[in-house]
């Protein structure tokens, strides 16, 4: 007998239906080109221009840009074509949109590979929700920002830590830290594996090796180490804000707070003793690396780090939108989790794209607060009760 599962009649209307979706979200972004932001104007247009005006891939012995050079790349490709810079930006983001349906496809196959029968329902509602996530939508081609780019490899990452290939996901951790330095609120899932003893050691390097090999196109041209590697310094230390419309504990500080040192100094420290703490508890909880546990602390990483750390802009929450989606797949009955994530996002993406949102920020922190206590208070209970049997 074929063991393989057979389409029937409902699997074929599924595969119709979800053509339809798809289309839908390609003409949804489509509609979303004309529009043209602030970042765009200021930044996206010039690089793009300065690229075409220096030779395309020689402009990158340069750093004209405060971006690391992978994004650039694909810039530099679509100078090539003479493809105009708002079509270029927008159609970047969009194909990060559409590559990052290929992890989501492997976590719901690895997350549910027992349910065979009902698999691809799963998949179909996962997709569909993620394609017309608002975030998602508008992050790439309303505001022409690439942060899918690295949460696409952030999502490969993840994929390989639920498979425990760990030379792996530290593959595709690197790729992502190549693309963006906020990459890094997802690095202390490996002091997890490595309280339960899981951690492999000998491929730590593959953390650290994308982000080098990413240089060499630009030295190659006539770029230098210590410029490429200044980037991600330059970007760290270039904001004088606490936090830059992010729903973060620092807005419930005045906007011109005195002793800015101090308080950035002193929440860097209190967002690694969090870290830390979550790390202890773990530990003494001798909690297992389950795929609901390591959703769950990639999840309260990706919520706790934002919300902390000083200097945050508001799409610096996006990964947890992203990564929100796969953990209401798992839990369900825990979807306030997304709403209340999106809710966020929505409202400080409209307050920088439009100016139009008066809604109090200090709410939007308790929003985003709650979220993450849920999440931990839920990641807890399960953690306590497996220890008491």
């Amino acid at each position: 007998m074929d063991e393989n599962p057979k389409f029937n009649i409902k699997d074929i209307y599924l595969v119709f239906i979800w053509s339809i979706i798809i289309a839908f979200s390609i003409f949804l972004r489509i509609h979303f080109f004309y529009f043209k932001s602030g970042d765009y104007d200021v930044y996206l247009r010039t690089w793009y221009e300065y690229i075409i005006n220096n030779s395309h891939i020689l402009a990158l012995k340069t750093n004209f840009s405060n971006y690391n050079p992978p994004y650039l790349w694909f810039l530099v490709t679509a100078s090539y074509f003479k493809i105009r810079p708002l079509t270029a930006v927008k159609y970047i983001s969009i194909i990060f949109d559409y590559l990052a349906c290929i992890p989501m496809c492997l976590i719901v196959i690895e997350m549910f590979k027992s349910n065979r029968k009902n698999l691809l329902y799963i998949i179909f509602i996962c997709l569909s929700i993620f394609l017309f996530t608002p975030t998602v939508v508008l992050n790439g081609s309303l505001w022409g920002q690439a942060d899918m780019s690295y949460v696409l490899f952030l999502l490969f990452s993840f994929y390989f830590l639920l498979n425990k290939k760990l030379g792996w996901s530290y593959l595709f951790w690197g790729i992502a830290f190549a693309f963006k330095l906020q990459a890094v609120f997802f690095l202390p899932i490996y002091g997890f594996f490595f309280i339960a003893g899981e951690l492999n050691w000998f491929s730590l390097p593959l953390l650290i090796a994308p982000y080098f090999i990413s240089f060499i196109p630009s030295i190659l041209v006539g770029n230098n180490l210590w410029n490429l590697i200044s980037v991600y310094i330059d970007q760290a230390s270039s904001n004088h804000q606490l936090t830059l419309n992010a729903a973060s504990i620092y807005v419930l500080l005045p906007t011109n707070v005195n002793g800015f040192r101090y308080y950035v100094d002193g929440g860097t420290i209190i967002t690694f003793i969090l870290i830390l703490t979550l790390l202890f508890v773990s530990y003494k909880l001798k909690v297992k690396m389950t795929t609901e546990n390591i959703l769950s602390i990639v999840l309260m990483l990706l919520i706790l780090v934002p919300t902390f750390l000083p200097k945050m802009h508001e799409r610096y929450i996006f990964p947890a939108d992203v990564f929100s989606i796969i953990y209401i797949l798992r839990f369900p009955k825990r979807f306030l989790v997304y709403i209340s994530l999106q809710f966020v996002s929505i409202m400080t993406y409209e307050k920088y794209l439009f100016g139009g949102n008066n809604f109090p920020y200090t709410y939007l922190f308790v929003v985003q607060l709650f979220s993450l206590l849920f999440v931990t208070y839920f990641y807890l209970k399960a953690n306590i009760i497996q220890k008491q049997f």
